[in-house]
């Protein structure tokens, strides 16, 4: 049986060359989180797993590959954000297509291997509760013909990671695929499990804020034309999310516009979009804030709440958006309000500003003006791409991880991303290609979703691994940085400096990353 080991920083490949892993698992980790690796290799047959060693046995994944049609162009190049069929591009990390090993399926101690190419297993050493030591191992593999056995050595340093996060991190997702993709009528007790499940693997990836969407609401218009509305799902929504940790509540994006570059904001009543401004428009939204406060207020959580009003508006909008940022504010007395947008010019109507990493560099001076006051975030999407720091899967994995070190060293408070489980697939392990649904085409491979639904079950990621690492990193280099700043700048700025200037080796990065942990 042929293997490699592999980096949990590094994507596997179907057709990675195996004899570019290592031969053994050596990892160094902090407490109160995870030493992983993953190892690839080519059997006979299914492969059964046994670990022996004075660590407890590991979380086993079967890694599941994703198939990537098109790679991702720089950004929006006036059709979509890909670049043409088979064309390749020198900031990928390979010509599309290709698969890559993405989606983490547990398994218990058999792996089923694939027919042709590689398979590959990721594995997860829990570290909460060890003390610090030298820990090792052996990890056993075994086919019809023959077994191996991997040595396995673990550091554990007398560093824990902390529980409560301090970088405020948001996914968008939605509750209803979290039925639909699982076999389950919505808000039946399937769904609320479907829900709950979602929402762990969330906090595990130390996810801080939580969106609470429309599809939670129910709405109503009496006869005398005055908007109800019923909270009842989203309490026991609510209720849920905070029992699992999760420390704030992100109210709905209720306005929209039909185009980029439209200076109107359109609110949808009954199916009907209507102007936001108008009198209909207004009387809806002072009916729903009105209302969406008092009930934040009879629970008490007004104060762990934010509240959006239109998703990444521009600059044609401004006057529009300040009339219904002082509706908002008006009717929501001390909640503040976040957007994801493009332009400071917005300062004056969001409280917490959320700019696209390439356009906080494009207006940083503006923006780093705007951070004295109050807190400013970044956001990744669809773009920017090109060498850009973003979770795409034609980008090297450790980018994802590089993201919220980035939030150390551009001083943003909080990380936010729309793709949790925006499925816009028909096959959801196909991405890019054009007989997967007209949805799917300008859409870059690994934006729209970072888990996966397969057999009623929900799948997390190599990519959503990297985003908890680098959000226990973020919490450990602001721990150096309280007791010696200029030894944490030196560390980050030996792998990275700016979202477009960083080592892509893992072994420098792994080597930088020991460096905290003992420096700590």
């Amino acid at each position: 049986m042929k293997y490699g080991v592999f980096s949990q920083n590094e994507f596997i490949y179907t057709d990675s060359y195996l004899q570019n892993g290592k031969e053994t698992i050596s990892v160094d980790a902090p407490r109160g989180s995870f030493a992983a690796a993953q190892v690839a290799f080519r059997a006979s047959s299914n492969v059964k797993i046994r670990w022996e060693g004075d660590l407890p046995s590991p979380q086993i994944y079967r890694l599941v590959p994703v198939y990537v049609g098109c790679n991702s162009d720089i950004g929006f190049n006036g059709t979509n954000y890909l670049v043409p069929k088979g064309e390749f591009v020198n900031w990928a990390t390979r010509k599309a297509p290709f698969s890559v090993f993405d989606a983490m399926e547990s398994i218990t101690d058999t792996v089923e291997i694939y027919d042709e190419g590689n398979t590959a297993i990721y594995l997860k050493w829990s570290t909460f509760g060890l003390a610090a030591g030298e820990y090792s191992g052996t990890l056993k593999l075994t086919d019809n013909e023959e077994a191996i056995e991997i040595p396995v050595a673990i550091t554990v340093f007398p560093v824990e990671v902390p529980r409560k996060e301090t970088l405020r991190v948001t996914n968008w997702f939605r509750p209803e695929f979290m039925a639909s993709h699982f076999g389950c009528e919505k808000f039946s007790d399937e769904h609320w499990e479907s829900i709950k499940k979602h929402g762990e693997i969330m906090r595990e990836a130390r996810q801080t804020d939580f969106i609470v969407t429309q599809f939670l609401f129910r709405h109503t218009i009496d006869e005398s034309g005055n908007n109800h509305f019923d909270f009842t799902n989203a309490k026991r929504f609510i209720e849920l999310y905070l029992s699992l940790g999760f420390s704030y509540i992100e109210g709905p994006i209720m306005l929209f516009r039909t185009d980029w570059h439209s200076p109107n904001i359109l609110v949808r009543i009954k199916g009907e979009a209507v102007s936001a401004v108008g009198e209909k428009g207004i009387k809806y939204l002072s009916d729903f804030f009105t209302q969406w406060y008092a009930f934040l207020k009879e629970n008490g959580w007004t104060k762990i709440t934010t509240q959006h009003i239109c998703d990444e508006p521009g600059e044609h909008c401004i006057p529009e958006y300040k009339i219904l940022s002082d509706l908002v504010h008006k009717c929501m007395p001390g909640v503040k309000t976040i957007e994801a947008l493009a332009d400071p010019s917005f300062a004056d109507t969001v409280d917490i500003m959320v700019p696209k990493s390439i356009r906080y560099l494009k207006n940083k001076d503006a923006f780093d003006k705007i951070k004295q006051e109050r807190e400013v975030w970044f956001y990744t999407c669809c773009d920017p791409g090109g060498e850009y720091l973003n979770r795409l899967l034609d980008q090297e994995l450790i980018r994802t991880r590089y993201l919220h070190w980035t939030n150390y060293i551009y001083g943003l408070k909080g990380y936010l991303h729309w793709g949790f489980n925006q499925y816009v697939y028909k096959e959801l392990f196909v991405c890019c290609e054009e007989k997967n649904g007209a949805s799917d085409g300008p859409l870059p491979a690994g934006d729209s979703h970072i888990v996966y639904p397969k057999d009623n079950k929900l799948l997390p990621s190599v990519r959503l691994e990297m985003m908890r690492a680098g959000c226990e990193d973020y919490e450990l280099i602001s721990l150096l940085a309280k007791k010696n700043k200029q030894k944490a700048d030196a560390i980050v700025s030996s792998v990275i400096r700016s979202f477009t200037d960083y080592t892509k080796n893992v072994d420098e990065f792994e080597a930088a990353y020991k460096k905290l942990l003992e420096m700590l």
